[in-house]
């Protein structure tokens, strides 16, 4: 995979840019979490017909605690 602003040569641009929106809960001693992810810019080199490519992404979180004040 070759990455570029190269149309001819390159798969994917070098640079991204996303916001994420994030929420989550603690019970306990875990924090369970969803989030999502979506990508601002166009990732595609390629621009005939208006062709567009943006990362998204959709996630799930768990973590245990561990409080250090105890």
């Amino acid at each position: 995979m070759d990455i570029g602003s190269n149309e001819d040569e390159d798969d994917l641009k070098r640079m991204d840019l996303g916001l994420m929106i994030q929420a989550g809960v603690r019970i306990s001693d875990f924090k369970v979490g969803l989030f999502y992810n979506q990508g601002i810019l166009n990732v595609s080199p390629y621009t005939e017909d208006g062709f567009r490519m943006r990362n998204r992404a959709f996630g799930l979180s768990l973590a245990y605690v561990i409080d250090f004040k105890k």
